[in-house]
Protein backbone atom coordinates (compact mmCIF):
# COMPACT_ATOMS: atom_id res chain seq x y z
CA UNK A 1 0.00 0.00 0.00
CA UNK A 2 1.25 3.39 -1.04
CA UNK A 3 0.39 5.01 2.68
CA UNK A 4 2.26 2.50 4.61
CA UNK A 5 5.81 3.57 5.38
CA UNK A 6 7.47 0.09 4.59
CA UNK A 7 7.82 -2.36 1.86
CA UNK A 8 6.17 -5.47 3.01
CA UNK A 9 7.43 -9.05 2.05
CA UNK A 10 4.99 -11.49 -0.08
CA UNK A 11 2.91 -13.98 2.26
CA UNK A 12 1.70 -14.76 5.20
CA UNK A 13 2.88 -13.64 8.61
CA UNK A 14 6.10 -14.98 10.21
CA UNK A 15 6.13 -17.47 13.24
CA UNK A 16 9.78 -16.15 13.95
CA UNK A 17 11.26 -15.03 17.77
CA UNK A 18 11.62 -10.99 17.76
CA UNK A 19 13.20 -9.06 20.29
CA UNK A 20 11.91 -5.43 20.43
CA UNK A 21 14.52 -2.89 19.77
CA UNK A 22 14.56 0.94 19.57
CA UNK A 23 16.61 2.30 17.04
CA UNK A 24 18.22 5.69 17.35
CA UNK A 25 15.10 7.43 16.21
CA UNK A 26 13.15 5.54 18.92
CA UNK A 27 15.89 6.56 21.56
CA UNK A 28 14.78 10.20 21.19
CA UNK A 29 11.38 9.68 21.33
CA UNK A 30 9.94 9.76 25.03
CA UNK A 31 6.38 8.29 24.45
CA UNK A 32 8.92 5.15 23.50
CA UNK A 33 10.99 5.32 26.51
CA UNK A 34 8.94 4.28 30.06
CA UNK A 35 12.24 4.65 32.61
CA UNK A 36 14.53 7.26 33.78
CA UNK A 37 17.44 6.33 32.46
CA UNK A 38 18.60 4.49 29.04
CA UNK A 39 20.24 1.63 31.71
CA UNK A 40 17.02 1.52 32.96
CA UNK A 41 15.19 1.36 29.55
CA UNK A 42 17.63 -1.30 28.31
CA UNK A 43 17.41 -3.61 30.92
CA UNK A 44 13.54 -3.13 30.67
CA UNK A 45 13.44 -4.10 26.91
CA UNK A 46 15.52 -7.29 27.44
CA UNK A 47 13.73 -8.40 30.63
CA UNK A 48 10.23 -8.18 27.94
CA UNK A 49 9.10 -11.50 26.52
CA UNK A 50 10.12 -11.56 22.77
CA UNK A 51 7.09 -11.49 19.97
CA UNK A 52 6.31 -14.83 17.96
CA UNK A 53 4.39 -13.12 15.54
CA UNK A 54 3.65 -10.72 13.10
CA UNK A 55 4.10 -9.44 9.29
CA UNK A 56 7.31 -8.79 7.88
CA UNK A 57 9.19 -5.98 5.72
CA UNK A 58 12.45 -5.87 3.81
CA UNK A 59 12.37 -2.54 4.80
CA UNK A 60 11.34 1.47 5.55
CA UNK A 61 10.19 3.53 2.47
CA UNK A 62 12.37 6.71 1.69
CA UNK A 63 11.16 9.27 4.26
CA UNK A 64 9.67 7.23 6.82
CA UNK A 65 11.32 6.86 10.54
CA UNK A 66 11.98 3.53 11.97
CA UNK A 67 11.36 3.62 15.81
CA UNK A 68 11.71 -0.03 16.40
CA UNK A 69 13.61 -2.86 14.62
CA UNK A 70 15.25 -6.54 15.48
CA UNK A 71 17.84 -8.56 14.11
CA UNK A 72 17.22 -11.75 12.70
CA UNK A 73 19.38 -15.03 12.79
CA UNK A 74 21.48 -13.42 9.63
CA UNK A 75 22.36 -10.30 11.40
CA UNK A 76 18.76 -8.45 9.04
CA UNK A 77 17.61 -5.57 10.41
CA UNK A 78 13.52 -6.59 10.45
CA UNK A 79 12.03 -3.04 10.76
CA UNK A 80 8.81 -3.37 13.98
CA UNK A 81 7.49 0.21 14.11
CA UNK A 82 7.79 2.81 11.67
CA UNK A 83 5.74 6.48 10.49
CA UNK A 84 5.83 8.29 7.88
CA UNK A 85 4.07 11.66 6.63
CA UNK A 86 1.39 10.87 3.83
CA UNK A 87 -0.68 13.68 2.32
CA UNK A 88 -1.62 16.20 5.17
CA UNK A 89 -1.45 13.47 7.99
CA UNK A 90 0.57 10.80 9.24
CA UNK A 91 0.97 7.00 9.16
CA UNK A 92 1.99 4.38 11.40
CA UNK A 93 2.92 -0.16 11.01
CA UNK A 94 3.56 -1.98 13.86
CA UNK A 95 4.23 -5.33 12.65
CA UNK A 96 3.32 -7.14 15.73
CA UNK A 97 0.57 -9.64 15.70
CA UNK A 98 0.82 -10.57 19.58
CA UNK A 99 2.22 -7.08 21.24
CA UNK A 100 -0.63 -7.99 23.92
CA UNK A 101 1.95 -10.23 25.42
CA UNK A 102 3.65 -7.04 27.01
CA UNK A 103 0.46 -6.33 28.64
CA UNK A 104 1.33 -8.98 31.15
CA UNK A 105 4.55 -7.48 32.05
CA UNK A 106 5.86 -4.18 33.72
Amino acid sequence: SQMAPMYFRDGQAAQIEQRFELTREGWLQPSLRVRETEVLERRRLQEMPSFRSGNRAIGTKPGAILYAASTDINNRVEPILATQKFGAGKTAALLLSDFWRWAMHN
